[in-house]
């Protein structure tokens, strides 16, 4: 603890208007800080299952299944052609049973030849056809990554939204520490200015007569009968909010502590502030 603290909380000085006005604002950061936590992760968890859709469906379409070309295998497996196929052969056999020639050359050559004109006829409506499905459930999987896509992008922007909201909270509450640290330098500036610079004027040797060693035993004596308060003005004039300190009947009852007591035009005890800064003064220099 410095000095000038030791001496305000010693005089009873509290908690300045603009230590208040920090507080109150921190308590504001950090409420405004979690709303806007509380927000982002809601939206993280509202997009989670459209972002999870996206990238498995990207997955998808990076597979190889979207990457060969259509080929014989293909072909003899499309649905199109064997179904022309099988009812074509069902026919040509049952029009050759009824003649009495299943088995015959004939019907081997009839077969072949309707095998090959219907495999010329069905490659490319079977081509067409193979990637026309293809294509279809590429675009399906297309828009569903892009929603996945959008979904990630508005979680990105709820980020940065955070980021930047949480930023901006900081600085503002970096500024107003900073003016609040500026107006209890001033304060105690003006407290030093106005009631210790008296007794910092006169502190040369050659001006005192009388002098004599004052022992850390006559100090503690005083230090015995010191107690530290909390407390409130009762009225305004006096101070504000909420204050630590002592009391100057306290004071009064050690030798050395009575000559820090003076009394108003009213009777009400004060406390020479020249004198209580050449008492710690004296307090340090016995260790």
């Amino acid at each position: 603890m410095g000095l000038f603290q030791s001496i305000g909380n010693f005089l009873g000085i509290g908690k300045s208007d603009a230590d208040k006005a920090l507080e109150a604002q921190t308590r504001a950061t950090q409420d405004a800080n979690a709303v806007n936590k509380y927000m982002y992760d809601q939206t993280r968890t509202d997009m989670q299952p459209w972002r999870q859709a996206g990238t498995q469906a990207l997955d998808q379409m990076q597979g190889s299944e979207y990457m060969q070309d259509f080929n014989m295998s293909n072909f003899v497996a499309d649905p199109g052609y064997q179904f022309r196929m099988a009812e074509g052969t069902k026919a040509l056999e049952r029009s050759a049973a009824a003649r009495g020639g299943l088995m015959g050359g004939g019907t081997m050559k009839a077969l072949a030849g309707y095998g090959q004109n219907l495999a010329s006829e069905e490659y490319n409506n079977a081509y067409n056809r193979f990637n026309a499905d293809r294509d279809r459930r590429f675009n399906r999987l297309s828009s569903l990554a892009g929603v996945g896509q959008t979904a990630t992008t508005q979680t990105n922007a709820a980020g940065q939204n955070y980021a930047n909201s949480t930023s901006q909270n900081s600085i503002a509450l970096g500024n107003a520490a900073a003016g609040a640290a500026a107006a209890n330098s001033n304060n105690t500036n003006n407290l030093i200015g106005q009631g210790l610079m008296a007794g910092a004027m006169f502190c040369d040797v050659r001006l005192k007569t009388e002098i004599k060693p004052v022992s850390a035993a006559e100090l503690a004596e005083m230090k015995r009968h010191l107690r530290a308060y909390k407390f409130k003005y009762k009225e305004a004039k006096h101070g504000q909010g909420d204050f630590i300190g002592v009391m100057a009947q306290d004071l009064e009852k050690s030798a050395y502590g009575r000559t820090l007591v003076v009394e108003d035009e009213h009777g009400n005890k004060q406390i020479d502030v020249g004198r209580v800064l050449m008492l710690f003064l004296a307090t340090l220099a016995e260790g």
